[in-house]
């Protein structure tokens, strides 16, 4: 999966994944990452304001869908906390406005 740098343990509750705002943040990150249970997700880009948004236009975006696959969710099935791809989700951003 492209901007997905995965963590390795199979046991995928004790995992966690670490959506960044680009490539060079998740760059940082994997240097210094714990490989077994940490992952980086790299969202490149701004992620469009989905406010008042169908959920079929949602799914048109690229970004979305690739989040969710990393994640392990499939829109219109109900989420199975112990079959997700990983236990905490962490956004991890900067500190500007954008």
């Amino acid at each position: 999966m492209p901007g997905l740098l995965d963590a390795t343990s199979k046991t995928r509750s004790i995992c966690q994944i670490l959506i960044t705002e680009g490539d060079s943040a998740s760059g940082q990150i994997s240097m210094s990452r714990n490989p077994t249970t940490t992952a980086a997700f790299a969202l490149t880009g701004k992620i469009n304001n989905v406010y008042g948004c169908k959920p079929s236009e949602i799914l048109k975006m690229g970004k979305i869908t690739d989040l969710l696959t990393a994640i392990g969710l499939t829109p219109g099935k109900k989420a199975i906390r112990s079959e997700l791809h990983f236990g905490k989700i962490v956004i991890a951003t900067d500190a500007d406005y954008d």
